[in-house]
């Protein structure tokens, strides 16, 4: 799975990316909030792993702002935290899915990064099916209307023009 994980603290860095490259999983590090929201901007992950104490904006200001974006795809976050810090409770209002104390233990993120996995591979699962007729696998009504609202916005934002072709098969309903 394609993710980021920041933390500042070069040795937890160093620890989280050994984990999850040993995972198979396809990590970008990275060490203040900034270059994290820079990158999440670029590129779409669908992980985040984010400890709540960075510099510029801190964990959970990254996770408001992330869970506060409009995107096709829920992101899964996991936020890390000192024994005796942020609490579970409070890292949920922030909008983190999870939260891992530190020091922690290889298994329990593995376990916990199985888990993000079955959630956005069911998330995965229903979008295909909310989006696709059963039968031929094609768009929906609803997901044409969706695309075509898109591409008329992008077209007005970018003072382009948009054209539609629609086309009739022989009594194919």
């Amino acid at each position: 799975m394609k993710l980021i994980a920041v933390a500042e603290d070069r040795t937890t860095r160093q620890v989280l990316g050994g984990i999850l490259g040993r995972l198979g999983h396809d990590v970008v590090l990275l060490e203040n909030g900034q270059q994290a929201w820079d990158a999440w901007q670029r590129d779409d992950y669908a992980l985040l792993i984010c400890d709540v104490a960075i510099p510029g904006q801190d964990g959970v200001t990254l996770c408001r702002r992330i869970r506060a974006e409009e995107r096709p795809i829920y992101p899964y976050i996991i936020l890390l935290a000192s024994r005796g810090g942020m609490g579970y409770v409070e890292a949920v209002q922030a909008g983190a899915d999870d939260l891992i104390t530190k020091p922690f233990d290889e298994d329990l993120l593995a376990a916990r990064l199985h888990v993000a996995q079955r959630i956005l591979s069911l998330q995965k699962q229903l979008r295909m099916q909310a989006l696709h007729d059963p039968l031929t696998g094609l768009l929906n009504r609803a997901a044409i209307l969706d695309g075509l609202n898109r591409e008329m916005q992008r077209a007005a934002r970018e003072g382009g023009c948009i054209g539609v072709i629609m086309a009739d098969l022989d009594h194919f309903k």
